[in-house]
């Protein structure tokens, strides 16, 4: 503190008459100090009145009498005061200074209290649409990540398809070649079988030529078998009249006789050769019937071949045809790997700039975080020292009912109802079949017959949103009423009406147990739109911390 700020202190509490709107300037200097909001507290006014009185200022003035028998001085107690000795012409004198002074500080220090209020409200605001944008961001930032993974597996994909595609094209190119390699080759084929096929049919007509000749030859045979046997019979006539013409017809029958076997040679060598030429026309035959059957294959061979080759011949354009196609893919493949990976990089870029951008959307719902501290740091400030106001009377309910509580657990432990560990007792245990999930722990069938009268009692005196127990865990062993309903198997519904038994660890339920300070006022935005006010007030049993006591409220 200053010098002058001292010297000006001593000078109102000495009754040193101080010039017009002095406490006015003193608040202005020490406000930013945090004395200012000292001389606000409910207790300054009753101190530094009698003290006034004492060193007679303003002699036994029936304003400063009026003033000193109020239990507590609110700003419009000042104002009708300094209205009163307006009326009296006596806001020069020593009394009309002071209270004039300290009418304009109260009236500074609401002022101050709404506007902290109100920034506590606007940074609760921002703090949580700043949380709405980190938590969103970080969604984005885990879908562009989910999206750069895809791109660059569809990138080593693409990669792949090029490969593949690029073989695909080779083996096309292969397979057109070796079809019309193939086809030309079954061309050949088919006109090597069209020779064969006629000279296999020109092969037949030299065998029905040779057939027909074997007929001739069977049919001089059977003239010359014919004639020897005429000549047979005229040997034999012969030997007969040789025979009858005796001794002069031996020499004649000498020469039938050889005629006779000339002619039984003669027939006997026409048997043969009509049995040679029966087998050469029967083996003939067979060869003219082989031949024709193997014309007939060869024939329907090269009409299959000939279908065989079309078909190859459609075969290889087609698959030259998809070697166009598949070249074409091949093209488009390589193009559009191309631009997966231009698109990959810029994923790539975007998801640094998320990063980025996400990084400083953290750092700023920290700083969001931390100015809401401050503010609630204020705000509560304030109302720990104000003389009236929302904040002082609820900080006056929750404080009265952290003792009520304290003084409860205490008796408790003091008489035996449950231990010191049983009422620390911080390992939950699951209530199965709840959802959301239930905890039960050692202290809850106590807290569940003593929480009630104190929460519903504060609750409904002070039209509170809510008003509870949470130990610093976050653990509601017994939530209000209201919301204190047995489960009834909707997951929608008792997530807000069966509340008892849960832990709430978000962040406004975790210091609202947590803290050791006198008061912590918070400012927070609920997931339905309200903004609340949550001031919480430490509750010790035996010297250990347990928790807290928490109410809400709406802001006015």
């Amino acid at each position: 503190m200053s010098p002058t700020a001292n010297y000006k202190i001593r000078q109102v509490i000495t009754g040193v008459p101080v010039f017009g709107g002095v406490l006015f300037g003193l608040a202005t200097e020490l406000l930013p100090t945090g004395l200012g909001v000292g001389l606000l507290a409910a207790s300054a006014l009753p101190i530094l009145l009698p003290l006034l009185a004492k060193n007679g200022v303003g002699g036994s003035h029936s304003v400063l009498d009026e003033l000193l028998r109020k239990e507590s001085v609110t700003t419009d107690d000042l104002l009708k005061a300094r209205e009163t000795l307006h009326q009296q012409n006596m806001l020069g004198t020593s009394v009309g200074r002071f209270i004039d002074g300290f009418a304009r500080l109260r009236q500074m220090a609401d002022g101050l209290d709404g506007t902290a209020s109100k920034t506590a409200i606007a940074t609760a605001e921002v703090s949580h649409l700043a949380d709405q944008m980190d938590r969103r961001l970080d969604v984005q930032q885990e879908e562009v990540e989910k999206v750069a993974a895809r791109v660059e597996s569809i990138t080593v994909t693409m990669q792949q398809v090029s490969v593949n595609a690029s073989s695909v094209t080779d083996l096309a190119t292969q397979a057109k070649e070796y079809s019309f390699t193939g086809r030309d080759e079954l061309q050949e084929a088919i006109s090597q079988m069209r020779d064969i096929s006629s000279r296999t049919d020109h092969t037949l007509g030299l065998i029905n030529q040779l057939n027909e000749k074997s007929d001739m030859i069977q049919d001089v045979t059977r003239v010359i078998e014919g004639i020897a046997e005429q000549t047979n019979l005229l040997a034999l006539n012969a030997a007969i009249e040789a025979a009858r013409a005796g001794e002069h017809g031996r020499g004649f029958a000498v020469v039938a006789d050889e005629v006779r076997n000339l002619a039984s040679r003669t027939s006997d060598s026409t048997q043969q050769v009509a049995d040679i030429v029966q087998e050469i026309q029967s083996s003939t035959q067979e060869v003219v019937t082989t031949i024709e059957d193997l014309v007939s294959r060869i024939n329907f061979g090269s009409e299959t071949v000939e279908t065989v080759g079309n078909r190859l011949g459609d075969m290889a354009n087609q698959f030259d045809e998809v070697e166009h196609q598949i070249s074409s893919i091949a093209e488009a493949v390589v193009h559009s790997h191309e631009h997966i990976e231009d698109i990959s990089h810029s994923i790539s870029s975007l998801k640094e700039e998320v990063t980025e951008g996400n990084d400083q959307m953290h750092d700023l719902s920290v700083q969001a975080e931390s100015l809401m501290q401050g503010a609630e740091t204020i705000t509560a400030e304030l109302a720990r020292q104000a003389a009236t106001g929302k904040h002082r009377e609820s900080y006056a309910a929750c404080r009265q009912a952290a003792e009520r509580v304290q003084q409860a657990f205490e008796k408790a432990v003091a008489d035996g109802t449950l231990s010191m560990d049983d009422l620390f007792d911080r390992n939950y245990q699951p209530i199965p079949g709840t959802n959301p999930q239930k905890y039960s722990t050692r202290f809850d069938q106590f807290t569940d017959r003593v929480l009630p009268a104190i929460q519903e009692d504060v609750l409904n005196s002070n039209g509170f949103a809510y008003s509870i127990m949470i130990d610093d865990h976050g653990y509601v062993s017994t939530h209000n009423n209201q919301y204190a309903h047995k489960e009834s198997g909707d997951p929608e519904i008792d997530l807000v009406k069966s509340r008892s038994k849960r832990i709430f660890n978000d962040k406004t339920g975790l210091r609202g147990g947590q803290h050791q300070e006198k008061l912590l006022l918070q400012t927070y935005k609920r997931d339905t739109g309200e903004v609340l006010h949550d001031l919480s007030v430490p509750v010790f049993v035996n010297g250990r911390h347990w928790g807290g006591f928490r109410v809400g409220y709406l802001p006015d």
